[in-house]
């Protein structure tokens, strides 16, 4: 058995990305010793997912866990310095709270299954003339482009996690649809669960086509969550609306309706507002990616 107090931190943590850093286990032995109990916050079992504050008290029942082999995954650190390169000249925005980034197709915003490397792993080389790394308040898809807010401090990084807690940013999303919509605006509501999950959470999403093509069945549509749930445009668009995003084969495969279309999944996060943070306001706002743009080219 062995104890550790949790110490120092600045923000919440989730406990298998403390464990993975600090007590050298994988994820597939995190997620086992998780559910056998083997690994407990306070007392008690917990979700991997479980946020960690200082003054919290890990204990791990298993023998020598300095001793279980690491994660297999390095971090390449020319892979570091280029993707690192690549982010920075993507950065479109920097003020004293927050960086905007626009993120390329194909970068995790973390790590995960299959994942060598993600932003958040260079994060520390965005710093700039703050003296902490700055965080991630919000993901995107690994194949979905667009904006991502970086926070420059702890005080920012609160509030902006609240604000998406609380539906106090206004996000935009450009995505090309295989098929045509009957009704050309409107609103989703529905309960939805991510792939392969069974926990169901109400979902909330404006729609707007801004251009259509009957003959070639393909659609420019702008989407505007109200709610934030995982993958929550992606499913919407195929469930509820019956048009899949173009090449987003986890919730329909479309290659064969839009066969002259480049195979990336066709979403973008376009436009982020924010108002009254810290007295100020943000309007923030990029362009679609050259795919999406040929895309668009191709319905009119």
């Amino acid at each position: 058995m062995k104890t550790f107090k949790i110490e120092n931190l600045e923000m919440p943590i989730r406990l298998d990305k403390w464990l993975k850093s600090n007590c050298n286990l994988n994820s597939a032995l995190i997620q086992k010793l998780i559910r056998k109990s083997d690994i407990k916050v306070n007392g008690k079992k917990n979700s991997r997912d479980q946020k960690l504050i200082n003054g919290d008290i890990i204990t791990i029942y298993a023998k020598f866990v300095e001793q279980v082999p690491p994660t297999t995954g390095k971090i390449d650190k020319k892979e570091c310095s280029k993707l690192l390169e690549q982010i920075k000249k993507s950065i479109i925005f920097k003020d004293d709270n927050i960086i905007a980034i626009n993120k390329p197709y194909g970068i995790a915003s973390q790590s995960g299954t299959g994942i060598k490397i993600s932003i958040d792993d260079i994060l520390d080389g965005l710093m700039f003339d703050c003296k902490i790394r700055p965080r991630l308040v919000h993901r995107l898809d690994r194949y979905t482009t667009g904006l991502l807010l970086l926070a420059r401090n702890q005080r920012a990084a609160g509030t902006l996690t609240q604000y998406f807690k609380d539906g106090l940013i206004e996000k935009k999303y450009l995505a090309v649809l295989a098929g045509n919509l009957k009704n050309k605006t409107g609103i989703i509501k529905s309960e939805i669960a991510k792939f392969g999950s069974k926990d169901l959470k109400e979902a909330v999403t404006k729609y707007k086509v801004l251009i259509s093509n009957p003959e070639l069945q393909i659609s420019f549509v702008e989407f505007t969550p109200i709610t934030g749930r995982t993958h929550q445009i992606r499913i919407h668009a195929a469930q509820e609306l019956g048009c899949s995003i173009v090449s987003d084969i986890k919730y329909g495969d479309t290659t064969s309706l839009v066969p002259e279309l480049e195979r990336k999944i066709h979403l973008h996060s376009s436009e982020i507002k924010i108002k009254n943070f810290f007295e100020k306001d943000y309007s923030l706002k990029v362009d679609p990616p050259s795919h999406i743009e040929m895309a668009i080219k191709k319905i009119t």
